[in-house]
């Protein structure tokens, strides 16, 4: 009789479970169709798009498929619906970027039906590939390797995965291997390479690689490989960032995140088992079942599971919300080192040898991070405080390397960019930087020619009206008239930028200290603009550090002896005339 009862209960709160997830099963096979079509679209054509026309691509294509009247998951992830848990954390291990762009470029690289071409600037994809396949030992090599077809017939012989790097252009030699035209004779699969028909195993696996993200290829080579795009964008070297800081600043919360993701696959495989050996009991089950032990305890033992499972899952749901909120402390840094990376590369734009690589960025990074003094003393324990000296060593660290590499007129431009990125988030001051920046609009100025006792050009005219226009700078053409001795001697003094009028009350004006010297250094630049650098290394100083303004004579020793490696040569650039040998010496 107890038994009974017991397998009545068991079974009659497994019956519960099993309808909820019977009708979860129907909605899933009602979209199975559509999901898949959207998964190949993916497969197939997502990969040579970077991340923001991808987000556009999946809109379009969930229109497409409702107006043909296919159902599918409107939260439908790719991630998820194309790779486990376990495979992430793995391509993680094996040097992966944990970001939304590289493991759907991955999981494309996983799941190819044409061999795939990589655009891959900053060597990501060359890493993870190498890493992914080191065990069946892959071949690296290039169209200009005297060794290349020798590597080839022998990785389509025994089956091993081959990367050919700077693909910029394809060797006609490759054409047979990418159209697979393999032919049977005797029980072999052949294929012909040049001259000659080899053995083709389909073991083997072939991957190209270019470094340029410009590189323009034939429609007909299009049809015939796989395109996946690793070039970086703003949200992936952020989610990079951010993943980053997490790992070496809060190692337990990144540890809890692994293990959620890890769990949350391990649950959903531990359930199915045991659901499947459950349903081999009943099925093979004879006589009395009441009599069968071996299936009560599979039942009790699934019950149990199942409420571990559904505890667990409760625990992770909390733990996934304390991940969420440190993360969430750490964002704006992340958003700060993204802004910084595409400035960085932005500057080619002023000079050509202004080249800026993506491990150039992330070598700053890392040296902040490992080898800081100022954050060596800051206790673990306080987080908030760590957090602070990182920005601000990240700040200066990143100026005083890229800045030995610009000209002096360059280097305050660069600082300003670093100070615009370091305030992202005072609305008044981003306000007032984009006045400061704006060319003007007025060409012909309505002020009367005899304010300042008519010391002002039609230029400066033009400029003041322009900025008058602005809520800080309402009383600016009042306090020119009734303070015409204090602004005419800004318009003498020699350091102008240290005596500006500030037509402006202090108790009325709720601005920070730097979104007040901004407003100087737009008086500045309208009435004194040959004083307009100095005023903003004052900004640099208040923002960045004085360091940033005085950076001294270049130590080569203290770089060669701490920064460089075996990996980077040194170049040294010098004006004309001028000779920088005798460092080296």
């Amino acid at each position: 009789m107890g038994r009974s009862v017991q397998l009545l209960a068991n079974l009659s709160s497994e019956r519960a479970r099993w309808e909820e997830s019977s009708k979860s099963f129907v909605d899933q096979m009602s979209c199975l169709v559509g999901d898949c079509l959207f998964a190949a679209g993916f497969l197939t054509y997502i990969g040579f798009f970077d991340h923001y026309y991808r987000k556009y691509l999946q809109s379009d294509w969930r229109d497409a498929i409702e107006q043909v009247s296919l159902k599918m998951r409107q939260e439908m992830k790719f991630v998820e619906f194309l790779s486990r848990p376990s495979e992430r954390l793995e391509w993680e291990k094996q040097g992966l970027p944990n970001d939304e762009l590289c493991i759907e470029n991955a999981i494309i690289m996983m799941n190819y039906n044409r061999f795939p071409l990589v655009i891959d600037p900053s060597d990501q994809a060359l890493k993870f590939v190498m890493n992914h396949h080191q065990q069946q030992k892959i071949q690296k090599t290039s169209f200009a390797d005297d060794g290349f077809m020798k590597h080839l017939e022998t990785a389509i012989r025994f089956g091993l995965p081959l990367l050919v790097q700077d693909v910029e252009k394809i060797d006609p030699i490759l054409n047979s291997v990418l159209n697979k035209e393999v032919q049977k004779a005797g029980g072999r699969v052949l294929i012909r390479v040049g001259d000659q028909e080899i053995d083709y195993s389909e073991a083997f696996v072939l991957y190209m690689i270019t470094r340029d993200p410009n590189a323009a290829f034939t429609p007909d080579l299009c049809s015939r490989v796989t395109f996946v795009n690793f070039t970086v964008t703003p949200s992936s070297l952020q989610d990079q960032c951010l993943n980053i800081f997490l790992k070496e600043e809060r190692p337990e919360i990144d540890k809890k995140r692994s293990d959620i993701i890890k769990l949350q696959g391990e649950f959903r495989v531990k359930l199915r088992q045991l659901e499947d050996q459950l349903l081999n009991e009943l099925t093979e089950s004879e006589g009395n079942i009441l009599n069968n032990t071996k299936l009560i305890q599979t039942l009790e033992t699934l019950q149990r599971e199942a409420k571990e499972i559904a505890n667990e899952v409760a625990q992770a749901d909390e733990t996934m919300a304390e991940v969420e909120e440190v993360t969430a402390e750490y964002q704006p840094l992340a958003n700060m080192a993204s802004r910084i990376f595409f400035s960085l590369d932005s500057m080619s734009s002023i000079h050509f040898l202004y080249q800026f690589s993506l491990q150039f960025f992330m070598d700053t990074l890392f040296s902040v991070i490992e080898k800081s003094e100022k954050l060596r003393q800051v206790p673990r324990t306080n987080h908030e405080g760590r957090l602070q000296v990182l920005m601000h060593e990240f700040f200066n660290r990143t100026y005083e390397n890229a800045a030995r590499g610009l000209l002096q007129e360059h280097q305050t431009l660069f600082a300003l960019r670093l100070v615009q990125i370091r305030k992202h988030g005072d609305e008044r001051f981003e306000r007032l930087f984009s006045l400061l920046l704006r060319s003007g609009t007025v060409l012909v100025p309505r002020l009367s020619p005899g304010l300042l006792g008519g010391r002002l050009s039609k230029s400066q005219l033009a400029a003041i009206e322009e900025i008058s226009g602005a809520h800080e700078f309402s009383s600016l053409v009042a306090s020119m008239e009734s303070e015409e001795a204090s602004w005419l001697t800004f318009l003498d003094h020699p350091t102008a930028e240290l005596v500006v009028p500030e037509p402006w009350r202090h108790d009325k004006l709720d601005a920070s200290k730097e979104a007040l010297q901004v407003m100087r250094m737009i008086l500045v630049r309208a009435l004194r603009p040959d004083r307009a650098v100095e005023a903003a290394k004052q900004l640099i100083q208040m923002v960045l550090a004085e360091e940033a303004t005085h950076q001294g004579p270049l130590q080569l020793d203290h770089i060669v002896d701490n920064e460089s490696s075996a990996r980077s040569p040194l170049l040294l650039v010098s004006a004309p005339g001028y000779d920088a040998s005798f460092m080296v010496d």
